[in-house]
């Protein structure tokens, strides 16, 4: 039986190919640049893609699903990509399908998923991995900006309000530091869920082989 960390993605063998020109291109002339955002963002454009298709849905916290996270990290390692370079595809890839381009990308021709991918990256300017990852980045601070800004003008305007006393600043107050809790221990729920999966995962892998070492004797 397979465990969930087993799905095979067929955009990791594109993936997988354009590190290979990636790699190849690195240390040679830097007109070769252009080839090298090409040949990253056609990998981007094909795991999006597959990932679109398969209509995987992100996170709360706008994170790939473990499995699916899994899947592209033990994958793309077995083709010999190293760690840094598969975070940043799985970082990458949840980021800009929880960015404000997202529904954009969800909204493709499934059954051309990776040219219309590219089109999409394309008509935003994103053209090479270094924007994928300043696009997405830049919307999560603009969010948190505007709540803190939202948050710190509301607590003014209770301050300066007379009808208002020193009760309700204290009562704003804490009912920000409740909601920093609530969202802290979702955080920590979410991180827990996942360190079950892995040890469920791990522990069914450890049971298939005793299973197997039963068979074998």
């Amino acid at each position: 039986m397979k465990t969930s960390t087993e799905i095979t993605l067929t955009s990791i063998a594109v993936v997988a190919e354009q590190e290979k020109v990636i790699s190849a291109i690195k240390g040679q002339s830097k007109d070769l640049t252009e080839q090298k955002h090409t040949a990253k963002v056609t990998a981007y454009a094909e795991l999006i893609g597959e990932l679109v298709a398969a209509d995987v849905k992100l996170s709360k916290a706008g994170n790939l699903p473990t499995k699916y996270s899994n899947a592209i990290k033990n994958q793309l390692e077995a083709e010999s990509v190293n760690k840094a370079t598969y975070d940043r595809y799985v970082q990458n890839t949840a980021g800009i399908l929880n960015s404000s381009i997202g529904p954009e990308l969800r909204g493709i021709d499934k059954n051309n998923a990776a040219s219309e991918v590219l089109c999409v990256l394309d008509r935003h300017g994103l053209n090479a991995e270094n924007k994928i990852n300043k696009f997405w980045n830049k919307e999560v601070k603009d969010l948190i900006d505007t709540a803190a800004k939202a948050a710190a003008k509301k607590r003014f305007e209770i301050y300066k309000d007379p009808t208002q006393g020193p009760k309700e600043l204290v009562r704003f107050d804490e009912l920000q530091a409740e909601y920093f809790e609530a969202f802290k221990a979702e955080a920590e729920a979410k991180a827990l869920e996942e360190a079950k999966a892995k040890a469920d995962a791990s522990a069914e892998a450890i049971n298939q082989f005793g299973d197997d070492l039963e068979l074998a004797s």
